[in-house]
Order: structure tokens, then sequence, then C-alpha cells
């Protein structure tokens, strides 16, 4: 496994190279989200290559389903208009950083914007990696099967929550508006709820799928949901976007009534 991971670090650094090059040449940073989501196609498919048999429906299964989350999750950030710079199109956030490093900006962004990104994915996607490598028992258990169904469900939730937002966010007459209808009237994030519910997905069915003498690997893979669940509950994610909404007329009502982050019943008013 070490070696696996060893190459797939290699791979993921030479993949965001590329797609940082192309952003030199385009003079925006748009380059790293379309990278972000394949990046994890790429890895689960390079585990799967590696393993003793590529056949199995369990590796096969869950590399259909990163993939899905993966091309959506690039198309989607492709798309999506708010939180960009209206002229540029970039991430409002990847322009700040240019413009407040100026001419740095050449060395700057590969340092600090692309090559984080490949540890990243590599920690993230560490489940799946163990998953395509490792379980090779060639039929599917009664719980491999309900993880693979929550995983996809979780999937069509995080696309469908994005999409209401996006439908929302596109409509010009909702600007500084707080969307709160959908899957949005029962969380406040629901786009991250379903997000982490994936990841500790493939968690646990690398957990129930790989064989005890790799349990181990199995079990470390853990540091994948939990940096992702840190990074959206602590970091980037929830903190942020509560600093940006809470000056908002309407936010203090909707976070009262609306659960944060599982969805549930909103409160009465």
């Amino acid at each position: 496994m070490i070696e696996i991971l060893g190459f797939s670090f290699l791979i993921l650094f030479v993949f965001f190279s590329g797609f940082y090059l192309l952003a030199l040449k385009q003079g925006i940073y748009n380059t790293v989200d379309i990278a972000y989501g394949f990046s994890y196609i790429l890895i689960a498919v390079y585990a799967l290559i590696m393993s003793e048999d590529i056949l199995i429906k369990r590796k096969i299964l869950t590399t259909v389903l990163v993939s899905l989350w993966g091309i959506r999750i690039a198309y989607f950030l492709t798309i999506r208009k708010y939180g960009k710079d209206e002229v540029t199109n970039e991430d409002k956030r990847f322009k700040i950083m240019r413009d407040r490093w100026g001419k740095s900006s050449t060395w700057k962004g590969f340092l600090i914007l692309y090559i984080p990104q490949v540890f990243t994915v590599l920690l993230v996607s560490s489940p799946v990696s163990v998953i395509n490598f490792y379980s090779n028992a060639s039929k599917l258990t009664f719980l491999d099967i309900i993880l693979l169904i929550l995983i996809f469900i979780a999937i069509i939730g995080e696309a469908l929550s994005d999409y209401q937002l996006f439908r929302f966010k596109s409509n010009s007459s909702n600007k500084g508006k707080i969307y709160s209808g959908g899957l949005w009237k029962y969380s406040q994030h629901p786009n991250y709820f379903f997000e982490i519910m994936i990841w500790w997905g493939f968690w646990l069915l690398a957990i129930v799928s790989v064989p005890t003498n790799q349990m181990l690997w199995a079990i470390s893979s853990i540091i994948g949901p939990v940096l992702i669940t840190l990074s959206l509950l602590k970091v980037s994610g929830i903190p942020l976007l509560k600093r940006r909404f809470e000056s908002e007329s309407d936010y203090s009502e909707y976070s009262r009534r609306t659960s944060v982050l599982i969805p549930w019943i909103p409160k009465k008013k």
C-alpha cells in the first residue's frame, strides 16, 4: 500500500502541475476546480489497475461512484457563477490571492493553491484506494450493498442540493437573499451533510470489505473522512459561510429555525 500511495502522490503532483501550467496560460486559477474533481477518479482507477483483480464488483461500483462524484463536482464548480468575479469568472478567493501576491503569484499559486490539493486528494481518497487495492472478495455482502446504496443516495443528495442553490442564485432578483427552499429548508448546509456522508460511507466500506490482515490500512484511512469533516465544519466550510451571510437581514431567522447540518424538521416561527 505504501507503494500505491507513493505513486499516487507522484501522479497527483504531475496532474495538478499540468493544470497549473494551463492556469498560467489562461491567467486565472479556475483549472484547480477541474483538476480537483477528476483527480479523485484518477487515483481510484490507478489503485484498481494495480490490484490483483480489477473485475471485483465492489471495486467497480466504488470507482463508478467516485467518478460520478468527481465529474459532478468538477462540472458544478466550473459552471456556477455565484462566488466568482463577474469579469474573469474566476473564484473571488483566487482572484484576491493573485491580486495580493502580484508578480510572485507565478510560484505562490503553485505552492499555496495547487500543491496542497495533492495532499488533500491523497488523504481524503485513501478509503477508496484501500477498497480498490485490497477488497478482493468476489461476492458483495449485505453490508457492501447497503453502504454502496447509501453512498449513491448521498451523491444524489449533494447534487440535488447544489442544483437547487444554483438555480436560486442564477436568478438575479434573488441577489442578497438566503435560500430556504428544497433541501435547504431542512438544513443550512445539506450539500456538506451529504459530502461528509459520502466519505464516511467509503471508509465504512473499506472497513467491512478488506481482509483482516490489511485492516490496519482500512482503519488508518479514517484520516480521509475526518479531514473532510473538520474542513467543512471548522475551517473552510460552515465558518466561512456563516461569516459571509450573518450580516444578511433574513439569515438570523433562517439559522434559528433550520438545522445547521443534519437535515431535520424546521423549528416553528
